[in-house]
């Protein structure tokens, strides 16, 4: 047996936290970071969850301070220990938190080299696994959703913790009210980061400093290896470079806006010449 050990915290001080949302809050918890771990050590995505799938997540004694808990990833199967030892706990929290913040549309931090080998490992499924933890990131937005409280979730090391992700009004903006605009408009960006292999990535408008998701309408099979090209040039001219010195690209996109009207992801139509 190996276990990997979390905490999430309901950043309450010393208010109550009504049990329902609390509940719910754990529950979408579980789920999250059972998918990710089964997605990382299976290869695949987990469709639906049931009490047969081998990586399950249990609660430990709480703690005082905000309303948190404790859990643990437990893991039976041989394999899996294999491939976590391999890994290292605090290269898969890496991944995880990666995955959640692409599924939350904001940018995540830089990763180790080593959880960049293990992120190209998963390319075949990134789309399929980011898009069903969504679900769950809802739940899991419960408790920030109905009282404005934050969420904290933290792999638990033995030398400190290590803060996977920190879920905000803003992220429960992003992950509850996305709509894709039917409308096509025109941008100029500079590409910043870019997944050959998913068509995923951020780029940058001019005169602005916060990066913004993109990815290709349809579907990477579809996208011609031109428009690849495209993107994946702009993206090597542009590092290592400062931000007044890069190239941009002109595009047609679709926004996916938040009701206020920002927009969290460009959804690219095509790359003009």
């Amino acid at each position: 047996m190996m276990k990997v050990s979390f905490d999430v915290v309901m950043k309450s001080g010393q208010k109550d936290v009504d049990m329902d949302f609390a509940i719910d809050t754990l529950s979408g918890t579980a789920q999250v970071t059972c998918l990710i771990a089964e997605g990382i050590l299976n290869q695949k995505v987990i469709k639906r969850r049931t009490s047969a799938n081998e990586v399950r997540a249990v609660l430990k004694h709480s703690f005082k301070s905000s309303y948190g808990q404790n859990f643990d990833i437990i893991l039976h199967n041989e394999e899996h220990i294999k491939v976590m030892g391999r890994i290292t706990r605090t290269v898969f929290s890496e991944v995880m938190r990666y995955f959640i913040s692409e599924a939350l549309y904001i940018e995540s931090q830089q990763v180790s080299p080593k959880a960049e080998e293990v992120i190209a490992t998963l390319s075949e499924i990134e789309d399929d696994l980011i898009e069903r933890i969504r679900n769950p990131l809802q739940e899991m937005h419960q408790i920030t959703l109905q009282s404005g409280y934050n969420v904290e979730l933290n792999y638990k090391r033995p030398s400190n913790e290590f803060k996977i992700i920190t879920l905000t009004q803003d992220t429960a903006r992003n992950i509850t009210q996305s709509v894709i605009e039917k409308e096509t408009v025109d941008i100029v960006a500079a590409i910043t980061r870019y997944n050959s292999r998913t068509g995923n990535g951020r780029l940058l408008l001019p005169g602005e400093d916060k990066t913004v998701a993109f990815g290709f309408y349809e579907k990477m099979i579809n996208v011609s290896a031109v428009q690849k090209r495209r993107v994946s040039a702009n993206l090597h001219h542009n590092t290592a470079l400062e931000q007044e010195n890069y190239a941009h690209l002109s595009m047609k996109v679709r926004r996916v806006n938040v009701y206020s009207g920002e927009t969290i992801k460009y959804l690219i139509m095509k790359v003009n010449d």
